[in-house]
């Protein structure tokens, strides 16, 4: 796609539709055999892969995602999680799909394969709050029934005055008794990881404390993806504070390398370790060991 010029999350969502139109499969096991090496070079030893479904390009991702998976483990020994992605909205118009009856197809056809580990959504792009809740409850019902992790990308957004979709999420997997249906089978697995969610940096202490009560033992994992969200907002989620102070587990990672949402990206987890010593403002050795175990245990526990 066209390099970008605002930077914001709107023009990325856009250049990435635009670009999907022009996929393939070879160019796609080009880039994804590239990223996977400079991610193995970079001592990277398990990857969450997010590969898309939607009305534009099919199962095009999923497919060279389940032979990059396979080629990885052949190759390397590295382990890949496949999540199936929907950028997409699930009950909302998008490209080719009126009302997200053919996104949600694709994506419950793919959570029934072997191969898929995770299913995942981006409720912030429904159109609107009761449609962002529908989209929740819809992947963690279809997470509980298939037996396989949540991953959603969430609340990413810097607006104090919308309702934090988090809630919705630990309401749903309660109502939903997903912790029981999918551990009677799988006992240390699945897990729900939930990524940006930038307006929690707007939660006061006493919200905070009240969201750590509310997921009490749930399996829940906040990811904090500083190179996207400071470029796109300006901010990101304060990890290793959130862990000390409130008790929430989470991690920190990368989830876009040299694309709209992030230009300057790279595979090295150890980057990222190292800028939080100024963007966490952590002073002292403890708290940078902490920031490397944000980049490296602490998100192989999240991943489960």
């Amino acid at each position: 796609h066209p390099p970008p010029r605002l930077g914001t999350l709107a023009e990325a969502l856009s250049l990435t539709a635009g670009a999907k139109a022009r996929y393939t499969r070879p160019d796609l096991l080009a880039r994804g055999r590239r990223l996977l090496e400079e991610s193995v070079r970079a001592g990277v030893s398990h990857v969450r892969a997010f590969v898309e479904v939607d009305a534009q390009v099919g199962t095009l991702c999923l497919e060279t995602g389940i032979e990059l998976k396979i080629f990885a483990l052949e190759r390397w020994g590295l382990r890949v999680q496949l999540c199936a992605f929907a950028q997409e909205p699930l009950f909302s118009p998008s490209e080719g799909d009126s009302d997200g009856t053919v996104v949600r197809g694709l994506l419950e056809a793919a959570a029934g394969r072997a191969e898929v580990d995770v299913v995942g959504s981006t409720p912030y792009v429904e159109v609107d709050g009761e449609r962002g809740r529908r989209n929740v409850a819809w992947v963690v019902e279809l997470s509980a029934r298939e037996g396989v992790g949540v991953d959603f990308h969430l609340d990413y957004h810097l607006d104090g005055d919308k309702e934090a979709m988090v809630w919705a999420v630990v309401e749903e997997v309660k109502a939903k008794d997903w912790d029981r249906k999918v551990r009677e089978s799988r006992p240390n697995w699945p897990t729900i990881m939930l990524g940006h969610c930038t307006a929690l940096s707007l939660f006061s202490p006493d919200s905070l404390r009240s969201l750590c009560d509310a997921i009490g033992d749930l399996p829940i994992t906040f990811v904090g993806l500083p190179t996207s969200d400071t470029y796109t907002l300006g901010r990101t989620l304060d990890i290793p504070s959130m862990g000390r102070k409130y008790g929430l587990h989470g991690c920190v990672g990368m989830n876009n390398v040299g694309n709209a949402f992030t230009p300057q990206g790279c595979c090295d987890p150890m980057l990222l370790a190292w800028w939080g010593v100024g963007g966490y403002q952590v002073k002292d050795v403890k708290g940078v060991e902490g920031l490397f175990g944000c980049v490296s245990v602490e998100g192989r526990k999240g991943m489960g």
